[in-house]
Order: C-alpha cells, then sequence, then structure tokens
C-alpha cells in the first residue's frame, strides 16, 4: 500500500513541477491579447494555488511583463524605472498598464508586407 502513495506523491510532485515551469516560462503567443495572457498567467498561478503553492503578486507581475513581446520593450523599461515604494505597481496597474501598450501597438500602421528588406535599402524595381 506504501507503494501506492509513494506513486501519487510522486504524480503529484510532477504535476507541480511541470505547472511551476509553465507558469515561469509562459510567453505571450501571436494573435493573444494582453487580457487573455494576463487570464492565461492568473490561471496558471490559480492551479498552483489548488497545490498549496502560493506564488506572490510580485512573480505575477513579473511573469506577465516577462512574457511580452519584443514590441513591449520600451513599455517594460518604462515600468522598471517607476518607483514601487508608493505601492504603484500590483497586478491591475501592471495589467492596465500593459493593456495601453498594446492598444498603441494596435494603432500604428502595420506595414504591407511581412519582408521589407527591399524597402529598408531603398531598393526599386
Amino acid at each position: 500500500m506504501d507503494g501506492n502513495w509513494e506513486r501519487v506523491r510522486r504524480t503529484y510532485a510532477s504535476q507541480q513541477v511541470v505547472r511551476e515551469t509553465k507558469f515561469y516560462t509562459a510567453v505571450m503567443v501571436e494573435n493573444e491579447s494582453v487580457l487573455k495572457f494576463a487570464n492565461r498567467i492568473r490561471q496558471l498561478a490559480a492551479s498552483l494555488k489548488a497545490m498549496n503553492v502560493d506564488i506572490p503578486q510580485s512573480e505575477k507581475e513579473m511573469a506577465l511583463v516577462n512574457g511580452l513581446p519584443e514590441e513591449y520593450n520600451a513599455l517594460i523599461s518604462a515600468l522598471d524605472t517607476v518607483d514601487d515604494d508608493e505601492g504603484e505597481h500590483n497586478w491591475e496597474s501592471v495589467k492596465s498598464r500593459v493593456m495601453q501598450g498594446e492598444q498603441r501597438i494596435n494603432m500604428r500602421p502595420k506595414p504591407l508586407c511581412k519582408n521589407l528588406n527591399y524597402l529598408q535599402k531603398g531598393w526599386t524595381s
């Protein structure tokens, strides 16, 4: 009977490792909105909490910011420069700022084609 419990314990522990890995390595996928990505981060944290693994708010915020694509680098730098002594960083404020950044990014004109190498170098046909 002890062998069965040991198998259950190992299975539970491996599921915990898998969920922690998913949480700490989460990245926003192409065509995923910031809101959906933030909800995915929150759901991963909730699934860990159900396993008695408490994820601090600051780590949820970092998971959100660290999983953003390159287009958000300026926003990430701006968030890094804000002093958090006054408690300005919390899940909702970080999520809100990132969503505002998403709106600005989405308002930028999109290139007509993905490979703009010929335009960037001034080539003509």
